[in-house]
């Protein structure tokens, strides 16, 4: 499908900070790149609010930086295979600097329309990654076609994706980091990717009315539920409790691991400094090495500052993880989340035997037995078989049972929409044929690899209408409260609205799941599929 072609560039001036100069698209909507919302000194320290730009200028027609990547999530040229969207050309290669990464892409109504109307509600993308990888620049993330729908359907939105700090750029932690951070006159540890999120939110609130949004109407789409003041979220395949939280000890392992990787001794007493002198592309290029898998996924830092891991990764305390002031929410999972776990899960070893020491180093033998039981996991069962079943698991724990869990125990039920997305790829890869994790967003935002047929053209509008009624404070289909129902949609470009009865015995499964939270296994089971997905205790094995 061919990238929005700008006609031309416009100028806004934004109080308190200067001249804009961004791009016009064919339907009005202007776009403005690379604002920086934050400032760093250096290398694992709290960002502060970018509160001026220099010159009072900032040139918004070209992509910011983006935060460093892994190599194996590095798309420079490249589409990534989740998310095959090639880059548009018009706005060229974005560059890689972790001190200047802070940025947001603002995406708003035509310049006719905010001379009449306004303020409109604001939908703010936060990008996943399992906060390994990714930035706002990604070109499947480009609100460009969004906001131009909401136009279409007289319900304008301004439209803003966040970059923040990822991997160990954005999550290592340390003693000698919380030391440093406490005399610099910050709180905490790690964290950073988080705290950056925090700071771009603030910064919308701060400046969002200049671009015509209402910063009383903020919606957050894949949220994951953080501290933060916002009216609406989105969690779209994942929550809060999808991910553990490690402990400072345990960051000290991780911290050790990459000192170890970077052949710097552990108990120099210029640790830190040397690892910040060593370049962010190869820094970056160390974590296979450190994780001992090509995937992974970074973990927040329980210190007691910015995160109470009490509320995280515990299904009997889901509710304390939503925003007090938090007026509706809508939650929903991809149908194939497992494949994402397909290749690290193949790794020799993986058996069966595997499985049940993973399962035995969690909890008690009758509970493991319990859940191979559950999973039809038999002696007989083929290893291909084993891996398979092993990747629906891990799908169960990280996406689809966290998902039921905040739909169902929501304290807002009366404004809470469950849904699920079936709707399967066509696009050549591994995900062709399956309703892969990310798969969603290229109907959501619009933006394809390649041109759509009719029907998913069809599907992506009425998804997005649905998302825009969302942020206007409507309701987008019936709440989970009055009849347990989900909406599903897809397969074949379909859409219903289903009770969860449904789901028992097909698809989701969703009776083994409730079984595992009757019998109080959920956080055993969970922590064992973390294992078998992630590998984590490879870190320790490696020092």
């Amino acid at each position: 499908m061919d990238s929005p072609k700008p006609t031309g560039t416009t100028t806004i001036h934004i109080q308190g900070l200067g001249d804009a100069r961004g791009l016009v698209l064919s339907s009005g909507v202007r776009q403005f790149f690379g604002i920086p919302y934050g400032r760093l000194s250096k290398r694992w320290t709290r960002a502060t609010m970018a509160t001026s730009w220099e010159d009072s200028y900032h040139d918004g027609t070209v992509l910011g930086p983006s935060p460093p990547s892994p190599p194996e999530f590095t798309f420079d040229d490249e589409p990534s295979t989740l998310l095959p969207v090639p880059p548009f050309a018009h706005l060229g290669k974005a560059t890689v600097d972790e001190l200047n990464c802070l940025v947001v892409n603002i995406t708003v109504p035509p310049l006719s329309m905010s001379r009449r109307g306004g303020p409109w509600p604001v939908m703010v993308f936060i990008h996943g990654g399992a906060f390994l990888s990714g930035s706002s620049n990604l070109p499947a993330y480009d609100m460009g076609r969004l906001v131009s729908h909401s136009v279409t359907i007289g319900k304008p939105v301004v439209g803003i994706t966040i970059s923040y700090r990822v991997r160990f750029g954005g999550f290592l932690a340390s003693k000698v980091i919380r030391t440093e951070l406490e005399r610099d006159g910050f709180s905490g540890n790690g964290n950073f990717g988080l705290t950056d999120q925090q700071l771009a939110l603030n910064w919308i609130q701060r400046y969002v009315h200049e671009f015509g949004g209402d910063c009383k109407n903020v919606t957050i789409l894949d949220a994951l539920l953080e501290p933060v003041s916002f009216r609406r979220a989105i969690s779209m395949s994942g929550t809060a409790i999808s991910f553990p939280c490690w402990s400072e000890a345990e960051h000290e392992l991780w911290f050790r691991a990459l000192l170890k990787a970077a052949k710097i001794p552990y108990d120099s007493p210029n640790a830190l400094q040397k690892l910040r002198a060593v370049p962010e592309r190869q820094l970056a290029a160390l974590s296979s090495s450190v994780n001992g898998v090509t995937a992974g996924s970074c973990l927040p830092c329980d210190d007691g500052f910015f995160l109470d891991a009490k509320a995280l990764y515990d299904p009997d305390r889901t509710t304390e993880i939503f925003p007090q002031d938090l007026e509706s929410y809508m939650v929903g999972d991809a149908r194939d989340e497992g494949m994402i776990f397909g290749y690290d899960i193949s790794l020799d070893g993986n058996d069966r035997s595997y499985l049940l020491g993973v399962l035995l180093r969690h909890m008690s033998s009758d509970a493991a037995s319990e859940i191979l039981k559950l999973y039809q996991v038999g002696p007989e069962l083929p290893t291909a078989d084993i891996q398979h079943t092993m990747c629906l698991m891990a799908a169960d724990a990280i996406f689809h049972m966290p998902t039921w869990l905040s739909a169902q125990r929501s304290p807002i039920k009366s404004t809470t929409y469950a849904y699920h997305f079936d709707q399967e790829s066509t696009i050549p890869g591994e995900g062709l044929g399956l309703a892969h994790h990310a798969h969603d967003l290229m109907y959501i935002f619009g933006n394809w690899p390649e041109t759509p047929g009719a029907g998913q053209l069809e599907l992506s509008r009425r998804m997005q209408n649905a998302y825009i009624r969302f942020a206007y404070g409507k309701e987008p289909w019936e709440c989970f409260e009055s009849r347990g129902c989900w909406k599903t949609w897809g397969p074949d470009c379909t859409e219903s609205l289903q009770k969860e009865e449904h789901e028992t015995s097909s698809t989701r499964r969703y009776q083994r799941m409730k079984e595992i939270v009757r019998k109080r296994l959920w956080k055993e089971f969970a922590a064992a599929m973390d294992e078998v997905a992630y590998k984590r205790s490879k870190i320790k094995e490696g020092l």
